[in-house]
C-alpha cells in the first residue's frame, strides 16, 4: 500500500473515531438531560461526567468496528486452511 493510500486510510479512521466520540458525547448529554437526576445521583447529575462516559462507551463499542486486524490474506490473519482444520 502506498503512502498516499495509507494517509487516506488513517484519515478515514480518525474521522470515524471522531464521529463515534461525538455521537457518544451527545448520547451522554441526552441521557443527562432527559433521564439523569439533578441532585442525589453521583454519575448522572453531572453533565460533563455523562458526556465523558457516553464518549468512552461509544469508543469502547466503536473501536471494534474501526480496528480490524488483517493478515496476509486480508481475513483477520487467518487463512482458509487454518479455519477449516482442527488442531490436534
Amino acid at each position: 500500500m502506498g503512502l498516499r493510500n495509507r494517509i487516506i486510510t488513517d484519515a478515514k479512521s480518525w474521522l470515524w473515531l471522531t464521529a463515534v466520540l461525538a455521537v457518544g458525547g451527545l448520547a451522554g448529554f441526552f441521557y443527562y438531560r432527559y433521564f439523569g437526576c439533578r441532585r442525589a445521583c453521583p454519575l448522572s447529575s453531572n453533565p460533563y461526567l455523562m458526556i465523558g462516559l457516553g464518549s468512552l462507551l461509544a469508543l469502547n463499542i466503536g473501536v471494534g468496528l474501526i480496528l480490524k486486524p488483517k493478515g496476509k490474506n486480508g481475513q483477520n490473519g487467518r487463512s482458509h486452511k487454518e479455519e477449516t482444520e482442527w488442531p490436534i
